[in-house]
C-alpha cells in the first residue's frame, strides 16, 4: 500500500493533495483517522497546515463523538504516552456521585479499565457551608492552586481573574436542582484549569471566593484529607458533544483521499475541488455534494473488526460509502459525467485496533457497496452505472 501513495505522490509533483501548494512541507496524511486506526499503509501529501486542520476534525470525531465510546474497547490506545490527551475521552463532562458528598470529575482513556479523577476543589457559595478538596492524592490539590497561584498573579481583580479560566455552565440532568452539587474548579489533564457551575452568577460567586482562597491557601496541610473510593459499578454521568459538519468532514475526507490514491486526476476535477474546500473549512457546504447519515454505530455487523469505505458508480452517479463502527454515510458526488471515464473504483478497510489499512480487491468493493446501499436505501439489488 506505500507503493501506491508514493505513487501518488509523485503524481501531484510534490504539493499538497488539499490546497495544491507545492511550497510547503508536505507530510503523510492517513487516508483513515488516526485517532480511528489509521496508519501509514494508506496515506497522501499533505502540507502541515492542511493537515492541522483536517485533524481538528478527526480528533472532535475520535475523542467527543459516540464514536469515542467504541473506542474504549476496540481501540486504537493512544499513540504517545508523553501527551497528556493521548488516547483521551474528551467528554463535556463526567460526573459521579461522589461517597463523601456531592459530585467528582473524572475523564477516562482508551484501555483504562476505570475512570481516573480529576483535582477540584468546591465552594459551597449558597450556604457557606465549607470547601471540598478532592483529588487522587493531596498533592494533585496544590497542584492545582499552584496553577491558580499562577494566574493571580498576572490578573489585577477577580474579573480579570475569572476571564482568564474557562467556565462551562452544562445544564446537567439531576444536579441543576441539587444543593449537594457545589461549583468547583477543576485541573484537567492538560494541567489546565476550569471552573464547572450552574449558571453565571453562581460562577461569579465561586470565583470571589476562589480568589480569596488562593491568596490565603497553605500548601501541605492533609491532616483533613479523607479517603474514599467510588465503588466498580457506580454510575457516572456522561456528556460528549460535537460539530454534525466535523463528522462530515472526516468522512469526505476518507473517501477523497481514498479515491484520489487510485485517481490521482481527479485534483483537477470541480467536484473534489468543491469537497476539497468542505474539508478544509473553507466553505459551510460541499458544494452541492451531500453527505448522508444513514444509520447510528453499531447498526452493520458485516465488518466487526474494521472500518470499511467503498469509492466508486452506481445507477449512473459516483457515491462514496462508509462504515465506521458499523454506523453508515453514503456521499453522493453526482452524475458520472462529470467524471472522467478513466475514473476507477476502489475499496479499502482499516482494523479498529489501527494495526492495518489495505486496499481491497475489487469484490470486496462491489460487497461493500452493494450492502451499504441496500442498508441506504433498501434496495435489494443494486445497478452498476457506466463511467
Amino acid at each position: 500500500m506505500y507503493i501506491v501513495s508514493k505513487t501518488l505522490h509523485q503524481a501531484v509533483g510534490g504539493r499538497c493533495a488539499w490546497c495544491g501548494r507545492a511550497d510547503r512541507t508536505l507530510t503523510e496524511d492517513h487516508v483513515f483517522p488516526r485517532v480511528l486506526g489509521g496508519t501509514k499503509e494508506l496515506w497522501i501529501p499533505s502540507c502541515t497546515e492542511c493537515q492541522t486542520f483536517i485533524s481538528r476534525a478527526e480528533l472532535e470525531v475520535g475523542r467527543s463523538s459516540f464514536y469515542s465510546l467504541f473506542r474504549l474497547t476496540q481501540g486504537p490506545k493512544g499513540r504517545d504516552k508523553r501527551k497528556p490527551g493521548s488516547g483521551l475521552l474528551e467528554a463535556r463532562y463526567m460526573l459521579v456521585k461522589h461517597p463523601l458528598g456531592g459530585y467528582g470529575e473524572a475523564v477516562l482513556r482508551v484501555g483504562d479499565e476505570t475512570p481516573q479523577a480529576l483535582p477540584s476543589i468546591e465552594i459551597d457559595v449558597a450556604d457557606r457551608k465549607g470547601i471540598r478538596r478532592r483529588g487522587m492524592k493531596p498533592q494533585e490539590v496544590d497542584d492545582l492552586v499552584q496553577v491558580l497561584a499562577q494566574i493571580q498573579q498576572r490578573t489585577q481583580n477577580v474579573e480579570s481573574f475569572l476571564a482568564q479560566i474557562p467556565v462551562r455552565l452544562d445544564k446537567i440532568p439531576d444536579i441543576d436542582e441539587d444543593l449537594d452539587f457545589w461549583p468547583r474548579v477543576v485541573l484537567d489533564v492538560r494541567h489546565k484549569p476550569f471552573i464547572r457551575a450552574r449558571n453565571e452568577r453562581e460562577a461569579l460567586s465561586f470565583a470571589k471566593l476562589l480568589y480569596l482562597l488562593v491568596k490565603t491557601y497553605r500548601f501541605g496541610e492533609y491532616a483533613a484529607w479523607t479517603e474514599a473510593e467510588v465503588k466498580g459499578g457506580t454510575p457516572h454521568q456522561l456528556l460528549l458533544s460535537y460539530r454534525r459538519a466535523s463528522m462530515h468532514r472526516m468522512v469526505a475526507k476518507v473517501l477523497v483521499a481514498l479515491a484520489r490514491i487510485r485517481n490521482p486526476q481527479l485534483a483537477d476535477n470541480r467536484v473534489f475541488q468543491a469537497v476539497s474546500k468542505f474539508i478544509l473549512g473553507a466553505t459551510e457546504s460541499a458544494g452541492g455534494v451531500e453527505v448522508k447519515d444513514v444509520w447510528w454505530p453499531d447498526t452493520i455487523s458485516s465488518w466487526p473488526e474494521h472500518h470499511v469505505v467503498y469509492f466508486g458508480r452506481c445507477d449512473g452517479r459516483v457515491v462514496g460509502v462508509t462504515s465506521f463502527y458499523g454506523d453508515c454515510h453514503v456521499v453522493d458526488f453526482g452524475p458520472v459525467d462529470q467524471f472522467s471515464e478513466r475514473t476507477e473504483e476502489v475499496a479499502a478497510r482499516c482494523r479498529r485496533d489501527g494495526t492495518r489499512a489495505e486496499i481491497m480487491p475489487k469484490e470486496f468493493g462491489v460487497y461493500v457497496r452493494d450492502t451499504l446501499l441496500d442498508q441506504a436505501y433498501g434496495r435489494k439489488t443494486i445497478k452498476e452505472g457506466a463511467a
